[in-house]
């Protein structure tokens, strides 16, 4: 990979997380609703701490796997990220 493209995406890890976070937070609420055997409702508009925090480590845990994922082939990961990324941009812009 081209040093430029390398540059460029280190840039956007940071802006993966709120992303990740939000898209954490309303699965978390809306599954936890549905287990519960409740009607979905709106989720709160607050993300709590542990979430932000999970939603970052695991940024970090995929930046540091990043080899290991071109090595074996496996970009289905990353699309997974990216998909859940780009709907938490349409639900929350």
């Amino acid at each position: 990979m081209p040093f430029r493209m390398a540059k460029c995406r280190q840039k956007k890890t940071p802006e993966l997380i709120p992303h990740l976070a939000t898209v954490l937070h309303v699965f978390n609420y809306v599954m936890a609703e549905l287990l519960a055997g409740v009607p979905s409702t709106a989720p709160p508009t607050q993300i709590n701490k542990s979430t932000l925090d999970n939603a970052s480590a695991f940024v970090q845990h995929l930046e540091s796997q990043k080899g290991i994922l071109r090595q074996s082939r496996l970009p289905m990961l990353i699309k997974i990220i990216h998909i859940l990324s780009e709907f938490s941009l349409m639900l929350f812009p």
